[in-house]
């Protein structure tokens, strides 16, 4: 990686702005090639399905345990907000489906509030933000169809808050349940909450939309 460019308090040119901008990007690893795994059609659906287990499914409810794990933490070596948003809606999208049946629907909004960070063993080792919403995702998902039934839905939106850290090896508790269930849309919120304390680590709120059914 080159040094990083000296820093001047005074207006930076289009050029060092250009050459900052740069640098930060190196820094994120910009340049590492992907192995070929990730080149793979599944590959991010099996990155949700390594994290998450031990599945409980009702009518308005679905939790499951996040095990935070190396590979979906950021640079800082905290749990990557994308992992984060991933898992909402996954979970969240489950939830939807569990309670409007299995109907074909779509995400419409997401958010993530981000409070705290889950950790690794050492320092800054902290599950990565992506995987946190992969697993909200992936539970949402699943709470949704169990109250909606099998069918087709997709994620209009995922709302996620960071409250704490989860180390790596830790167990994480993710529970979905329905906030609300129309004709055509379903509203879950995921909590992820560390197994040992039952500290809440992250909120996420999925809204999942169902899609119409064709008339001929």
């Amino acid at each position: 990686m080159p040094p990083p460019p000296p820093v001047n308090p005074q207006r930076l040119s289009p050029a060092e702005s250009r050459e900052r901008t740069l640098y930060f990007f190196h820094g994120l690893g910009v340049d590492v090639p992907l192995p070929v795994s990730a080149e793979r059609p599944d590959a991010y659906t099996s990155l949700v399905r390594a994290i998450v287990s031990s599945a409980a499914v009702t009518s308005s409810r679905v939790s499951c345990t996040l095990t935070v794990s190396p590979a979906v933490a950021n640079q800082y070596n905290t749990l990557h907000g994308g992992a984060v948003a991933a898992v909402a809606e996954a979970v969240g999208m489950a939830c939807a489906r569990a309670a409007a049946g299995d109907k074909e629907m779509f995400l419409g909004e997401l958010s993530t509030a981000y409070l705290a960070a889950a950790r690794l063993n050492n320092t800054y080792n902290t599950l990565h933000g992506g995987a946190v919403a992969a697993v909200a995702e992936a539970v949402g998902m699943a709470c949704a169809r169990a109250a909606a039934g099998d069918r087709e839905m997709f994620l209009g939106e995922l709302s996620i808050a960071y409250l704490a850290a989860a180390r790596c090896d830790s167990e994480v508790d993710v529970e979905a349940q329905i906030l609300r269930k129309g004709r055509s849309v379903v509203v879950t919120t995921i909590d992820f909450r560390l197994k040992d304390t039952k500290k809440l680590c992250y909120t996420s709120r999925a809204t999942f939309y169902i899609m119409p059914v064709a008339s001929l």
